[in-house]
């Protein structure tokens, strides 16, 4: 089963150009500071040395919170495509079009053809990984 991906597309595409525009933004941090910290006191402060030196800190903490985000857009994105963890036919089909599945929650019914000819039915939950 595959749940519509559009949405999670563009949440890739999204999160990727976050995680460029922070690469960027902490790279001209770092820039930035290493330029004030090799001037000499009388041209700037410590404390204006200290408050580039910070910035650059936290403009990189930005840019792994982006790159953190893209990867959860990524596994959202792979999630899109649900895959039985047996081989058969789902009889009962539990998730309709517009729902959005939990892990441990959604539920189908799958039949199995058996060697015999017959069709062995179980229950299972979707789990995290196939979600």
């Amino acid at each position: 089963m595959v749940i519509d991906p559009t949405n999670y597309k563009i949440a890739v595409n999204l999160a990727e150009a976050a995680v460029q525009q922070a690469q960027a933004n902490a790279q001209n941090a770092e820039r930035e500071a290493k330029r004030r910290l090799e001037l000499t006191d009388l041209a700037v402060t410590v404390e204006r040395q200290q408050t580039f030196a910070s910035s650059a800190m936290v403009a990189q903490a930005q840019y792994q919170q982006a790159v953190a985000s893209l990867d959860q857009a990524r596994v959202n994105l792979r999630r899109t495509e649900i895959r039985s963890p047996v081989n058969g036919y789902v009889t009962n089909p539990l998730a309709q079009l517009g729902t959005t599945p939990m892990s441990g929650r959604m539920k189908s019914r799958s039949s199995t053809p058996t060697r015999s000819g017959s069709t062995a039915i179980s229950r299972r939950p979707i789990s995290a990984r196939s979600v």
